[in-house]
């Protein structure tokens, strides 16, 4: 593997006035070819060309260009500014990749923006890494932004630290990932930088008539970064009960301990949804939300304790009947305004359920919780850096519902949430929430 040497200093810039061989490799293979990346008027350009004879690559031959061998930057701020243009089948990226010697997916990758023409008015990124518990097998995080690339100049940016990736697109969040105790995290070593353009595969179907297709690039920079500390918060965990039951009411007992003006959650799950709200909660009780999952249904409220809450029970009831029910309650002291959530129901089969994101000011705390309704789950792994507040897996009857509650903080001002847990059986349905509670 040649030997890379590592940016020193606080900031590394190109602006591309000329092509710099200290910095950059011209990929020469399989779908790449040297000829088809320069610098020209102050811009770098890639582009795919049509290339008959190039089967294997859709008939169609592109550029990539990388620092690997040559420069590798430390976890920081990287940002280029690229006017994408597209083509049907197209597949360009800006993206970093890391240099610990171990190979894909363990060494980690990050697809800052990755256009696709089968994907018009999109810009996915991803990261991958491999399984924790499986390092040669890859496992991916990523989202989608509705930020369309085509023929547009736009500052597209990552951060990458031992805490968190954030993505940004013209300097709004659109990905923000910390670890979570399922993928490897190898986002905070040092990484090398590429850029690339081909066709087909992710790309979608080529059509050879609309080539060649050139995109551009103005400049690429990188900052360093440094892992900030906690920020100040006055928050704590009182604590938790839980309630597991079938039947038309539930109740669950106020944590032992809990004080006045400490916020109280109440998190309650059950195996029916309807159009009307399925589940009641007593008088006084502020709601937050209410998330169904076709046949499953989660709601969450709150509200300030009293001098007489302490060891008193909280009786919910159906307005539908029957059910069965998994009921959590959270104590918290010191929160300073009224929590905020977020909710999102799965969209797919699996075991790997990842909150919603969400705003948070300094000092939060978030409180985040998944619910399933699977006959399979019988336990949770939790994020990793997560505190486990509460965890019930219900009985083994049908239908039945199980639950998890964690909390991370304190929180830097920014978006919170996008943690996966895993239940241990996949499912296609669960609800999960992400609550945020000011310090």
């Amino acid at each position: 593997m040649p030997s890379s040497a590592v940016v020193d200093g606080d900031t590394w810039r190109d602006d591309f006035t000329t092509f710099d061989d200290g910095t950059w490799n011209r990929i020469h293979r399989s779908c790449f070819a040297r000829d088809n990346v320069g610098v020209e008027e102050g811009m770098l350009w890639l582009r795919i060309v049509p290339d008959p004879a190039n089967v294997d690559c859709h008939g169609v031959t592109g550029a990539r260009v990388t620092t690997y061998g040559k420069k590798e930057f430390p976890k920081g701020t990287f940002t280029a500014r690229i006017k994408f243009v597209t083509a049907p089948g197209s597949w360009q990226t800006f993206w970093l990749t890391g240099n610990s010697g171990e190979p894909f997916p363990a060494n980690g990758e990050i697809d800052v923006a990755e256009v696709a023409g089968r994907l018009p008015g999109q810009t996915p990124h991803h990261l991958h890494s491999s399984r924790a518990s499986a390092p040669d097998r890859k496992c991916t995080q990523g989202g989608t932004a509705d930020t369309a690339p085509d023929g547009v100049w736009r500052e597209y940016a990552v951060t990458t630290s031992t805490r968190e990736v954030v993505l940004r697109i013209d300097g709004e969040i659109v990905g923000r990932y910390a670890p979570n105790g399922v993928c490897s995290w190898p986002f905070g070593d040092p990484m090398r930088m590429l850029f690339s353009a081909r066709g087909g595969a992710y790309g979608g179907t080529v059509n050879v008539a609309r080539y060649p297709v050139t995109y551009f690039v103005d400049w690429v920079q990188w900052q360093a970064g440094v892992d900030q500390p906690e920020p100040p918060s006055t928050l704590g965990y009182r604590g938790g009960t839980q309630a597991a039951a079938q039947g038309s009411a539930v109740s669950v007992a106020v944590p032992a301990g809990v004080q006045s003006d400490d916020v109280l959650l109440l998190v309650a799950t059950g195996n029916q949804s309807s159009s009307t709200r399925t589940l009641q909660a007593p008088a006084g009780w502020t709601p937050l939300g209410v998330q169904d999952d076709q046949s499953m249904q989660t709601s969450v409220w709150w509200r300030r304790a009293t001098g007489s809450d302490d060891g008193a029970s909280i009786r919910l009831t159906s307005l539908n009947g029957g059910l069965k029910w998994n009921v959590q309650l959270l104590a918290y002291s010191g929160v300073s305004g009224a929590p905020t959530a977020t909710s999102a129901a799965e969209t797919l089969w699996t075991g790997h359920h990842t909150t919603p994101m969400t705003p948070a000011p300094a000092g939060a705390w978030v409180v985040q919780h998944w619910a399933d309704k699977s006959n399979s789950t019988t336990t949770w792994s939790v994020p990793r850096g997560h505190r486990l507040r509460l965890l019930n897996a219900g009985d083994r009857s049908s239908g039945r519902v199980s639950s998890l509650s964690a909390d991370v903080g304190p929180a830097h001002a920014g978006m919170v949430g996008g943690s996966t847990a895993v239940a241990d059986g996949p499912n296609g349905k669960a609800t999960m929430w992400t609550v945020v509670l000011p310090g």
